[in-house]
Order: structure tokens, then sequence, then C-alpha cells
């Protein structure tokens, strides 16, 4: 976790940011970072020299040296000032980066750039054990904070100004502030449908549509869905920059019996009660069907009343098939969804479901619905190779593996499938950055 100081700035300066984001050179286009100066009224925004804009010379050189370029539009805050400043001094431009303590040989905003790029991006972390802070050592910056860096990225952060600035708003403190509260970068580009862990801790978050993580009701309410093999563990510096959402509820149709051996069915957020045996048989299940739920999970469920086993309506989420056939339909809003293939059905509910056989007369009395996709956060290789992910009901194109490892994906988790079932899901952009 962060060490917090008693000081007038907190903040956590062992885990200002992971190396997962430091070192992202993809994480934006070189368009990206004139918009940014754009919105900004930077006075950059239309500074030019040898030729090219600023943006392409910090676009350039994060390319070249492996660094994001969200660090250099923070450094150029942070050092001179010169993404807010509409007008800024020759010395602040020719200065840019703070780079060699603006030594005249080392002036000039091409050469501040490439300089300062390098030694964030490549320079320090080759020549390492020339500096004094480095992973999980502890040493005191200038203005007297004992600090043991969480990875490669603090530890240059504090080679390149060892200061923490936790009395005086200065020095690294700058740098936080600037990137999680003034620019609001932090970890935004994480996939809906996305499985997330803090590294170090057992809690397991789903990312929503609208970005935020989700934390799970119980144990039930994650496997009756996911696997583990499926989590992407975060750095701490990651995984606080994302919102909190409502937590994740026991899905529909889930059959259990709670500590008090009473059996319910999940349904729109709540328990509905099978009262007596009977019915549970009249739904087509059988005694050993039910998994058990501890009373904390069962209890979080709020009751919706008994179940009739007359003139029922099959509640959503029941899985059905007729007798003498293989195919599983799904009930949704009193309409049959059938599985186009085996996979979805498996990765969907993780093999944690109960099959209900029945007639074929109930069968036909059930419209037809729409066939079921693979749910968010499904990694499907379409036969010509290519990578897709799932997220927010659609396919997005991963650009590279450079960006699949960076979005924390394994390759372990890829389902082949066929051109149909991979066209079932309607396009979105491509993923260029993470």
């Amino acid at each position: 976790m962060p060490v917090f100081v008693s000081a007038k700035y907190d903040y956590p300066y062992n885990d200002i940011i992971s190396d997962r984001l430091f070192y992202n050179r993809n994480a934006m286009k070189e368009s990206d970072v004139q918009k940014f100066l754009e919105s900004k009224g930077s006075y950059l925004a239309d500074f030019s020299e040898g030729g090219k804009k600023a943006s392409g010379l910090i676009y350039e050189a994060c390319k070249s040296y492996g660094l994001n370029p969200k660090i250099v539009l923070v450094m150029l805050q942070k050092e001179q000032s010169l993404i807010e400043d509409g007008s800024p001094t020759e010395r602040a431009v020719r200065c840019a980066m703070g780079y060699g303590s603006c030594d005249e040989k080392y002036m000039g905003f091409s050469k501040q750039i490439d300089n300062g790029v390098w030694i964030l991006g490549k320079g320090y972390k080759d020549n390492k054990s020339r500096y004094a802070y480095d992973v999980g050592k502890e040493t005191m910056t200038q203005d007297g904070i004992k600090v043991k860096p969480k990875n490669y990225a603090v530890a240059e952060l504090f080679i390149y100004n060892p200061v923490a600035g936790v009395n005086k708003g200065n020095g690294n403190y700058l740098f936080w502030n600037l990137w999680k509260n003034r620019y609001k970068f932090g970890a935004d580009n994480i996939l809906a449908g996305t499985l997330i862990r803090e590294k170090g801790s057992n809690g397991v978050y789903l990312i929503g549509n609208e970005g935020a993580k989700h934390p799970f009701w119980g144990s039930s309410a994650f496997s009756q869905t996911y696997r583990r093999e499926q989590i992407v563990d975060l750095d701490t510096s990651d995984f606080v920059n994302v919102g909190s959402g409502d937590p994740i509820k026991l899905r529909d149709g889930v059959l259990f019996r709670a500590s008090n051996g009473a059996v319910f069915i999940s349904q729109n957020g709540k328990k509905l009660g099978v009262p007596n045996p009977e019915t549970l048989k009249a739904l087509g299940y059988t005694n050993r069907d039910p998994i058990s739920l501890n009373k904390t999970e069962a209890d979080l469920l709020p009751y919706a009343g008994k179940f009739k086993k007359d003139g029922f309506t099959r509640p959503n989420g029941t899985f059905i098939k007729t007798k003498g056939s293989q195919a599983v339909y799904l009930i949704d809003q009193n309409k049959k969804r059938p599985f186009w293939d085996k996979k979805i059905f498996d990765f969907n509910y993780n093999g944690k479901v109960v099959v209900v056989e029945i007639s074929r007369k109930e069968f036909d009395n059930y419209k037809n619905g729409p066939p079921v996709k693979f749910r968010d956060g499904a990694i499907l290789q379409a036969p010509s190779g290519g990578i897709f992910v799932i997220s927010g009901g659609k396919k997005r194109g991963v650009a590279s593996m450079e960006i699949f490892w960076g979005l924390g994906l394994d390759k372990k988790n890829i389902i082949k499938v066929s051109k149909a079932i991979l066209d079932m899901h309607p396009n979105a952009p491509t993923i260029t950055t993470y």
C-alpha cells in the first residue's frame, strides 16, 4: 500500500505511477499530443523548431525511447509551466524539461525533449547502478524524506528530481498532482469487462461500461460467471485512479441454498423463494442442484416473495434443452436465446450452470430471441489470426502484441472462433493504446 506522511502535501511518493503507464509509448498519437496542447491554450501548440512542431518532437522522442508522451506533458508543465502558459519566456522554452539543470550546452527545445525523454525512458534504467535511487532501496531525498521506490518509474522520477515536495508542494508532489488531479491521466484505458485486482490484495473488481470498478458481493457472484485466470493485477497507483461503482450481485437464474436450508433463485438482484420440493421439481431441478451460499451473501439479496409453480414463467437465466437434443438455450425475458457456439456458453457462465430439460410443447411456446454473444472481457482470435477484445458488447481489434501485453491480457485466455461467431459482435475502433 502507499506510504503517507504527516505533511501539508500528502501523497503516495513511493508509488507515484506504475511502470505500465510510465513506459507506455503508445499512450498518445502525435495528433493527441497536439490536441492536448491546443486544449490548454499552450504556447507549444503553435511552436516549431527545425521544421517540426512541438507535438511531433515529443511524439517521436517518446516512440524512440519508450516513454509515455503524457509524462513529457506533465514534465513540461512541472518544470517550466509550458503547457498552460500562453506566452512563456524564451529561457523557459529553451529549458523546457529542466534537463541538465538548464546548463547552456543542453539548452534548446529539441535538445531538452530528446535528452529528457531519453534519460527518463532509457538512460536511467540502463545505468541504474550509477544512481542513489532504486527499486526497494530506501534513500533520503534532498528535502529530508525517506523514500523507497516501488518500481523503476518512481526511482527515475526521484533521480530526475530528488525532491519529495511533501512540505512545499514542489518536486515530485507536483508531478503526482498534475498527473492525477490536474490532467487526470491515470489508468483511463482499462477496457469494460476487465477483471482487476490491486497487486498484493485479494479483492477482485469488474470494470463497467462507464469505466468504474465494481466489487463482487460474494464469492459466488464471481465464480458463477468469471474465472480467476482472467484477472489483471494492477499496481496501486493504477488501481486507485479507477473510480468505484455499485457492487455486482449474483447473476439471474442461479439456484442456491441458504445456510438455513431454504432454496432460492436469484432474479433481478433479488431472491425468489422456492417453497417446497414440489416447486423445485416443477422447475426441473433436483435437490442436488442448488449451490450453497453463505448467510452474508444470501442476505445481501432482498427477498422477492415465493415462486408459484402453477402457471409459472421460467425465471430469467434458466438454461433449457429438449429431450434428445444437445442444443442449449437461455431464457431471457420469456424468450429462448440460442448459443451458436459452445465456447460462448462455457466462457459466459464459467461452466457453472444447470440445464433443465423441458417438453417440446413448452419449448415451442417460447418466442425466439437473439443468439447469446460473448460477454465483455472475451479475447477472440479470428481465423485470419487477428485478436479482438469484446468490450461494451462490441469487438475491438488489438493493434499489436505490445498493446495486448500492455492491457494486461494473457495469451492463454484467447478463444479461437469462426468468422460467423466473430461477426455476431458489432465493430468498434481498434485499440491502439493502453
